[in-house]
């Protein structure tokens, strides 16, 4: 019984990694380059904000 539990945790914790990937790499671009610094990214929200 355990087995099948484990088994639809380990999915949904899949499923959830893989769309927080595809978010970044395909749907915010600007963002993923820019969270790397909050400096440029606080610049970069300013930006968008304008």
């Amino acid at each position: 019984m355990w087995k099948y539990s484990l088994k639809f945790s380990l999915r949904s914790l899949l499923r959830d990694a893989v769309r927080g990937v595809a978010a970044r790499t395909l749907l915010y671009p600007e963002l993923a380059r820019n969270e790397r610094s909050a400096a440029a990214l606080a610049d970069y929200v300013a930006a968008r904000c304008r």
